[in-house]
Formats: C-alpha cells, structure tokens, sequence
C-alpha cells in the first residue's frame, strides 16, 4: 500500500513534466508541499511506486533519474482536469488511495539512490532558497495546517475517477 509521502514523490514527477533527476524531485516536493523528505522516504517511496508500475528508474546511485509510466500520465490526465497544481497532489493521494500509515518496507530500499547523491542534491537545494523565502513558506505552511476541510471538493472528484477507473478496468 502507498503511503501520502508516495503520491508526493508521484505529484512532483508529474508536476515535473513526467521525468526528474534527484535535484528537481526535491525542488518540486518542496514547491508542492513545502517541505522535504528524507533519504529513507524517498527511497523506500520510489521503490514502492516502481514496484507498483507508477514509475522507472535509471542510472546509477550519484544520478538516478525517475520517469512516470504510461499508467501514471493516465491517471493524471483523468483526475487532473480543473485541479491547481498544489491540489493535485491530494487528489493524487486520494485516487491512489495512499493512505497507509505507516510505511511498507517490505520491498527494500532503491538502490539507484545512494545517500550521498541525495544529501549534495539537499544541500544544493537549501542553498539556493532564500533564508525570507523560507522563513514565508514556513508561515504558509502554518495557515494550511488545518483539518484538510479545504480539499473536500478535490477529494470527492478524486473518488469519483477513482470508481470510473475501477468501473473501465483500468486499476
């Protein structure tokens, strides 16, 4: 089972234009969600979406790069219509049904990405935001920490592709 954290890593890709190398995955998390993951959350959470044909990794553990797969950009375009950008990634979540709790690590570990390519990856991310930027985002992050009332509308939409999906066969 997907977890929230795993229809993040999704959104960012798609958000990404389907393909993204470490650098651009951690950057777009953080436009989406205002936050980062860690090294075991992203690679436990590529492992689990590559396990579940969402997407594909290649090259080596300094530079992994991950692409959605064809099931993947389809979902997209059915529960994407209308949503913003930052809202997708909750209908995402909700059409995915990634509600785990708590993390599955059966499957292992990515090996494509080493912990070293991820921490320089961070470190040039942190580097590059503005000290005021962050300090704003933080403050955003606060306001929209609430119940989740605001994304009900996306939620329903999301339930609705997702019974569409299951009634055409395609999940």
């Amino acid at each position: 089972m997907l977890s929230p954290n795993d229809a993040l890593l999704l959104a960012a890709l798609v958000t990404d234009g389907g393909t993204s190398d470490l650098d651009g995955l951690i950057s777009t998390v953080d436009y989406l969600d205002r936050s980062s993951l860690t090294f075991d959350e992203v690679r436990y959470g590529l492992a689990r979406l590559r396990a579940g044909g969402w997407v594909v990794v290649e090259g080596d553990g300094s530079s992994p790069r991950v692409s959605v797969t064809g099931r993947s950009t389809e979902l997209a375009n059915r529960i994407g219509q209308g949503v913003g950008m930052i809202d997708f990634r909750f209908v995402l979540a909700d059409a995915l049904d990634a509600t785990a709790p708590e993390e599955d690590r059966s499957l292992g570990p990515l090996p494509e990405l080493d912990r070293a390519a991820f921490e320089a990856a961070m470190a040039r991310h942190t580097g590059r935001v503005p000290p005021e930027v962050m300090a704003w985002a933080n403050g955003i992050s606060a306001q929209w920490s609430g119940s989740g009332e605001q994304y009900a509308p996306f939620v329903e939409m999301s339930r609705r592709a997702r019974r569409r999906m299951r009634r055409d066969g395609a999940q």
